[in-house]
């Protein structure tokens, strides 16, 4: 278990992802940051996902995967 301290000074909630990291006989925590948009479309481009024409469906479960990346990072904000 994270120390409360340590998670509110490092801005780490539930469901956070972080890095751990051993360090001698102790670990070093960091919080990995969440993807931002453009990383997000660059990550559907190398998938191949943007290269080709894409169906209605594909289209539509984009359209669905950055409305709710959008809709849960309003939440955390709030």
């Amino acid at each position: 278990m994270v120390p409360k301290t340590f998670c509110q000074r490092k801005k780490i909630k539930p469901g956070s992802s972080v890095r751990i990291t051993e360090v001698g006989d102790g670990f070093y925590v960091a919080p990995v940051p969440e993807p931002g948009e453009r990383e997000l479309v660059n990550v559907l481009a190398a998938a191949g996902s943007l290269r080709q024409e894409q169906s209605a469906a594909e289209e539509a479960m984009v359209d669905r995967v950055v409305a709710e990346y959008r809709t849960g990072k309003r939440r955390k904000k709030a």
